[in-house]
This record gives structure tokens, sequence and C-alpha cells, in this order.
């Protein structure tokens, strides 16, 4: 697809991009013995060009060759152009080979370019000229043939930079603060379950789950495992459904009548809590959704089945509050946190139990709690979403010459 041009103020002009800049071809295989100021795609920050974990590597932990790089480089992330991965290089080094890195002709600011390959503009013509569907790669073609650069003086490039620099970065730190309020949000959410519930203990008396549950018990994956899944039937709920107090359906799987049998033992019922109980979702947790059913859970799920004595939403709130959940997860004895929990230490854990009614009522109020903590995060959400609108709207004005 060709790019299609818009108009730019007198003395500026669209170049193609081999005319500003090359990209640099040579490969190096890393030797073993060597550090390396390797770069890959998770190192490079979307939308704002900033390095993050970035240490030098050994040779012997960098796999394959790799695409060599020059201080003042810009380095452009190929894959899913998407995520807008653009960096100018603070020194040599060598980089995925999903990266491109282009070297600058004396007629363009490496800065600028960077600028450029990072508008909403640019990040549309990479994506409409991608091969592969699953990932996306912007093509060699876009580069050679069809990209093209708004050229203005070198000296209006450098003084357009000075004035996005200044701009976004303020844009930046105002993202910055916004996004440490939300985690601020998260964590008076997460005291104030810990609250709610350390007063149940101190009022309540504890009774082992295995006398509150008509069921504790995890599910299997049919034989053939994802292969044998189907594209509808009978839902069975795996870890990545799970979330705390949360059920995410993306990623669902079916399987059919005759499968389903061989887990009718793990049957899922209305009001079940579903527990993550391997790998890194261990401990996550929430309450089957009614419309999902019929539904199993594979080995990775453990069903808790409350009896009339326990509330489901009172026992799950209790279980992703954040104390309970690392008693639950923190092995004493070696002193090293839990990769899997067992059908017997769930059975084991003390639950407070107040009366019924009362569970009900820390629920309403737990849930209170909630909508409150999830208003305050929209807002600031909205707010974060607006500013990288802001941003974008900014970095596009400045390559139509209105900056």
């Amino acid at each position: 697809m060709e790019q299609v041009l818009y108009e730019l103020p007198e003395g500026w002009d669209w170049q193609p991009l081999t005319a500003v800049c090359t990209p640099s071809r040579k490969t190096v295989t890393p030797d073993n013995t060597r550090l390396y100021n390797y770069i890959g795609l998770e190192n490079i920050e979307s939308n704002t060009g900033k390095l993050t974990n970035f240490l030098p590597s050994k040779g012997s932990e960098i796999n394959s060759t790799k695409v060599e790089f020059k201080k003042g480089m810009v380095l452009y992330g190929k894959l899913r152009p998407y995520l807008n991965k653009v960096f100018v290089a603070e020194f040599d080094g060598v980089a995925t080979t999903e990266i491109i890195p282009f070297d600058c002709y004396e007629n363009v600011d490496a800065q600028y370019l960077a600028y450029f390959l990072r508008t909403q503009y640019f990040v549309e013509l990479a994506m409409n000229n991608c091969s592969g569907a699953r990932m996306p790669r912007a093509t060699t073609n876009l580069f050679q043939k069809i990209a093209q650069v708004p050229i203005t003086s070198i000296d209006n490039q450098k003084r357009i930079v000075e004035k996005l620099d200044a701009l976004l970065t303020r844009i930046d730190t105002a993202i910055e603060h916004l996004q440490e309020s939300i985690t601020l949000a998260d964590a008076l959410y997460a005291s104030s379950l810990d609250q709610v519930f350390e007063e149940v203990y101190k009022s309540y008396q504890t009774k082992c789950l295995s006398s509150l549950t008509t069921k504790i018990g995890s599910g299997a994956t049919p034989k053939g495992g994802q292969k044998a899944y189907k594209d509808s039937g009978i839902s069975l709920i795996r870890s990545l459904n799970v979330y705390d107090s949360v059920f995410k359906p993306e990623g669902l799987a079916f399987i059919d009548d005759n499968q389903a049998s061989k887990l009718s033992n793990v049957e899922v019922e209305t009001g079940d809590v579903l527990l993550n109980i391997t790998g890194a979702s261990i401990a996550r947790c929430c309450i089957a959704p009614d419309d999902l059913l019929p539904a199993r859970v594979n080995q990775h799920v453990c069903i808790i089945r409350p009896n009339e004595l326990l509330d489901s939403q009172y026992l799950n709130y209790l279980l992703v509050s954040p104390k309970f959940k690392s008693a639950l997860l923190f092995q004493g004895a070696g002193g090293a946190t839990r990769q899997a929990l067992t059908k017997a230490m769930i059975s084991n854990l003390e639950i407070p139990l107040p009366p019924l009614n009362v569970q009900l009522e820390l629920v309403g109020k737990v849930q209170t709690l909630g909508e409150k903590h999830r208003l305050l995060k929209a807002q600031f959400s909205f707010k974060v979403s607006d500013l990288i609108d802001l941003k974008a709207s900014i970095l596009d004005s400045a390559f139509k010459g209105e900056l």
C-alpha cells in the first residue's frame, strides 16, 4: 500500500526514507566470553522510546546471530509495529533481528526521525504494510519503496525535537503520576480488604475449610491436550480464565459430551469458587459465572463448593485478601513461595466463620469498597488515556509544521 502524503508547509518536502537513512545489515555471532550491550524488543518501551530493564548480557546468554548497531542509530522494532518501539541508541551494541538500526544521513536528525517513526501516521502505515497475521512484521517494501519522511532544515528539525522533548516529557511525567495514583488506589483497596478480615478473625472462631464444603477437587485436560478442544460445547475452565474476583472468558476452551463425561466428577455448579492451584497464576480466585454452565475445570483449577454455612462470595473475598493469600502461598518451614497448592493444603485452611447474615453484610461492605476502587481507577485511567491521545496529537502536529 502506497503512503498517502499530507500537505506540508512551504520549505518542507517529502523524501523517501532511503534518502535520509540507511539500514544496518551488519550481523554478529556473539562470542560467549564477551559482554554485549544487547537490546531486545522487551527493552524498548512502547510509544516513549525509553530503554527499560536493560543490563549488558554475556555472549553465552544471547542466542543466535544478532544485528549490530552504533551509537546514534535509530532502532526500529519491525515486529508488531502497533507496539511502536523506536529508540535512539545511546551506545554501540547488538540487537535482535526484529529490530532494524537506521543510520541517519546529514540531512536528518536521529531524534527527529525517531519521533516521526512514533507518530500514529507512521504506525498505521507500517500496520498496512505487514506480513503475517498472528505476528505481523513491517515489510522490507515499506522501508525501501513506500515510506517517506517530511523533511525541513536541520535547524528546524532540532528546534522541533527540542520542543517535543519539553512537551512530551511533561506529559509523560503527568502520566507517571497518574499511574502511581492507580497503584496507590490498588494498595488502599488491598489494605481495606485486609482490615475487614482482620476484624473477622478477631471476632469469630475459625473452622477447617473441609468442614464447610461439599467438594474440593481439580480436574484434568482431555487426552490430546489443546488439539482435542472443540469450537463449541461444554466449557472447560483453565487457569487463564481465573483472576481475582473476575472471570475472564478470553481463551475459554470447549469439550464435547464424551470428553465431559470423563470429567463428570469436576462438573461446575452455581456458586462454586474456583482457585488456581499451580503455575504463575497460583492462588487467583473467582466465582464461576452461571452463564458458562455446564462447565468442567482442568487440573490447574480447583473447585471449592461451600455448604449451607459458608457464602461463596464471602469465601472468594477472603481468599483474595492480600494477607490471607500471602499466608496461603508462603511455606514457612522451607522459606519459599509455594509452586502448587494441594487438596490437603486447601482442605486444612482455617476459615473465620461469622453467621451467614454477617457474611452477607461483609460481602456488601467489600463490594462497596470494590465499586469505589473501580470508579477511582477508571477516573485515573481516563485521564491517562486523554494524555496519551494528547501526545499523539502533538506528535502528528509537529510533522505537519504546526508546532
